[in-house]
């Protein structure tokens, strides 16, 4: 895969998951937990759940997305 299609995906995957403090465990918006200031932050997918990391969050959008078309196709 090209880097420039890699990247694309990036950008979806994180216009798609809101920024979230496991040792809080709430959400956080704006990047940085309000409660114990950490900006070492997980990624929340609704529905879904939450981990470091965008490979599991472009997968996890991939298959819904295929599971969707499926759906939708017959």
């Amino acid at each position: 895969m090209n880097s420039e299609m890699k990247q694309q995906l990036r950008n979806f995957a994180l216009k798609r998951t809101i920024p979230f403090c496991y040792s809080c465990y709430q959400q956080a918006p704006s990047g940085v937990d309000k409660s114990c200031h950490s900006d070492d932050l997980m990624r929340l997918v609704p529905g879904h759940g939450c981990e470091y990391g965008l490979d599991w969050v472009i997968t996890a959008i991939i298959e819904e997305e295929m599971c969707s078309l499926n759906t939708q196709s017959r």
